[in-house]
């Protein structure tokens, strides 16, 4: 496979594949769209790069962040046996993607409708074709971001759930001792009955 490297981030080879204009001219209508081609760059590029911050967050080795015409790839090596790191960093494209998303909603929604040909090619590329891509990358199927995302997720809550169970009956474990009644209680109602109960030595007047 062909690549260019453009750099490197943290030590971390930034590759663009020959396959790129290919792919930004396919999904673009097979058109004119430099704007759209742009557009489509960055969203693979951030998609990319929110798996390696989230790689790199967790410790690991980022070896190079690949754009290619129909995708991209972030290549990594985990620094010790942490395979469910994988789930984690699973979910940092589509949480990149989201974030390019919300961007560029609160930069062109006061425009709307889009007239300008620039303006509507970056709507199709950063909004419509980057929702689109990151609910594809969710599907629970290999190789897509789904397949190791969700079981993360669910594990996750799994645990956040017995956690709180953990909790909270260590919180009732530390309560129960301040609300449990006296051991004496029955034997000071024994000795009040038997003080009622003694006939009355005080005179008639």
């Amino acid at each position: 496979m062909r690549f260019w490297t453009l750099g490197s981030v943290r030590g971390a080879a930034l590759r663009l594949h020959w396959t790129v204009p290919l792919g930004a001219w396919a999904l673009g209508g097979f058109g004119v769209s430099p704007w759209f081609w742009l557009g489509y760059v960055v969203v693979v590029a951030s998609h990319e790069f929110g798996h390696a911050v989230l790689a790199w967050r967790g410790g690991h080795r980022v070896v190079s962040v690949d754009i290619t015409g129909f995708g991209g790839a972030c290549r990594y090596e985990l620094a010790d046996d942490r395979q469910a790191d994988r789930g984690n960093i699973a979910w940092g494209g589509v949480l990149a993607q989201g974030l390019v998303a919300s961007i560029a909603l609160l930069w062109m929604l006061p425009e709307l409708p889009l007239e300008h040909p620039a303006a509507l090619q970056l709507w199709r590329s950063l909004v419509t074709v980057n929702l689109a891509l990151a609910v594809f990358n969710l599907l629970p199927v290999a190789p897509l971001d789904g397949a190791e995302a969700w079981p993360w997720l669910a594990d996750q809550i799994r645990g956040a759930r017995k956690l709180a169970f953990q909790r909270q009956f260590t919180l009732l474990d530390g309560v129960a001792p301040a609300i449990e009644p006296p051991m004496d209680i029955p034997e000071r109602l024994t000795r009040r009955r038997r003080e009622l109960a003694k006939p009355s030595r005080r005179r008639p007047r």
